[in-house]
């Protein structure tokens, strides 16, 4: 979850299937941060770790959404489709 020291620069929507994931990058003391949420479950997740750039935590943010779908809804973890 982000806290009330971040702001959000950059917003992304994908989807695989049916189910569709909100991502966003938000700029915090230091660096970036990415974040997704699914649709269908209401999970959420991220990177881990302050990224340099916004391209970067959205990267952080796709790989750990796309590690989520295969466990979660039997995805086979290919290339995020734009919804």
């Amino acid at each position: 979850m982000l806290d009330t020291h971040t702001d959000v620069v950059h917003r992304e929507v994908y989807r695989f299937g049916t189910v569709q994931y909100s991502l966003l990058a938000a700029k915090t003391e230091g660096g970036y941060f990415g974040r997704w949420t699914c649709g269908a479950c209401e999970g959420a997740g991220g990177s881990s770790v302050k990224d340099d750039s916004v391209g970067m935590a959205m990267l952080s943010a796709q790989a750990s959404l796309v590690e989520h779908h295969r466990a979660k809804h039997g995805g086979d973890g290919a290339p995020l489709p734009a919804a």
